[in-house]
């Protein structure tokens, strides 16, 4: 609770385009949490909740043919788990918000496996989602993230160099 303010869901689970639970992404940086009951992915910080939305993005744009920011939306935020009846931003609006962020119409044609594209849209999701700023830099950061970056390889206990015995002089 910084200011007063509470935080939101995306920003306490660092999952700031409050990506759901699939089992069957093994995203780098996921904790996994049996007491999780949010239904939404929970990651060791914003960086790796980041990189799993731009691979998210690329994928859809690459594999699923997601070419436009009503594309986009209907995919992503679904009218359906985003009721308007609930409060939620309504699914034209969330898409003309895409369209704004990459200057295009919401019709019109993106190439979200252009990471130029989606360093404009992660940003309009973000503030959306989660009410969090984030910046090229910062995609930039989570886009080069490896294992090596995360908890539980830094916490791998090293085994010890067995001591060599002095040689003799």
């Amino acid at each position: 609770n910084e200011g007063g303010v509470a935080r939101t869901l995306g920003q306490r689970n660092n999952n700031l385009g409050n990506i759901r639970i699939n089992p069957a992404n093994n995203w780098l940086g996921k904790i996994e949490d049996p007491d999780n009951v949010s239904g939404y992915e929970e990651f060791e910080n914003i960086f790796f909740g980041v990189r799993a939305l731009d691979i998210i993005l690329r994928n859809y744009g690459k594999n699923s043919g997601v070419n436009t920011a009503r594309g986009l939306v209907q995919r992503y935020a679904p009218a359906s788990d985003n009721p308007e009846s609930e409060g939620y931003i309504s699914s034209e609006n969330y898409a003309q918000l895409i369209a704004d962020a990459t200057g295009v119409g919401v019709n019109d044609e993106i190439d979200l496996t252009d990471p130029e594209t989606r360093n404009k849209i992660i940003p309009a999701i973000t503030n959306l989602e989660s009410r969090e700023d984030i910046t090229v830099d910062d995609i930039n950061v989570a886009r080069n993230l490896t294992e090596k970056d995360t908890f539980s390889f830094k916490q791998e206990v090293i085994p010890p160099v067995p001591m060599q015995k002095p040689s003799s002089v």
